[in-house]
């Protein structure tokens, strides 16, 4: 699970491909999990990631894993972030590269966030997938306790004494 210490790009060839931030990320994708492509994107941010001693977290593809579909809701943009930053500076590895001025997005950070420290995997899996809209505390009480309804109320009753309608 280190990070990648050889430099997979020919930087005279990248420089002929890659007339465009565009085609530069998704050259670089191939090999490094990136976060989607948008604002955050820089074409510097870009070009540190293909220099040999990159002062970015590089990982690559093959060394993370999707996040389980879910209530995306849990997971606020800051907080996630706030995360990665915390948990990139705990296992002392190097910066993603992004602030919170821009942020990137949430899938990303939650695949780096696992790779970088696996214990928090189930954490966040539960966190992902669960729903985020649970009960009020009155529709617990209710579904917690058996409540009886007497059968002289109910429209159709076939208790013979009760009374008619």
């Amino acid at each position: 699970m280190e990070e990648q210490p050889n430099n997979v790009f020919q930087l005279k060839e990248l420089s002929s491909k890659a007339s465009t931030r565009k085609k530069l990320y998704r050259i670089v994708q191939k090999v490094y999990d990136l976060p989607n492509f948008g604002p955050v994107m820089s074409q510097e941010y870009l070009a540190e990631l293909i220099k040999p001693e990159c002062r970015y977290l590089k990982v690559l593809r093959s060394q993370t894993n999707t996040v389980p579909k879910g209530e995306k809701r849990n997971w606020s943009s800051v907080g996630a972030f706030n995360l990665l930053v915390k948990t990139l500076q705990e296992k002392g590895k190097k910066p993603c590269g992004f602030t919170h001025f821009a942020i990137p997005n949430i899938d990303w950070m939650l695949r780096i966030i696992i790779w970088a420290d696996p214990s928090v995997k189930e954490q966040i899996i539960d966190r992902t997938t669960s729903n985020k809209r649970t009960q009020s505390t009155r529709q617990k009480e209710i579904e917690s306790q058996q409540v009886a309804v007497d059968p002289k109320y109910l429209p159709l009753s076939t208790d013979p004494n009760a009374p008619k309608a």
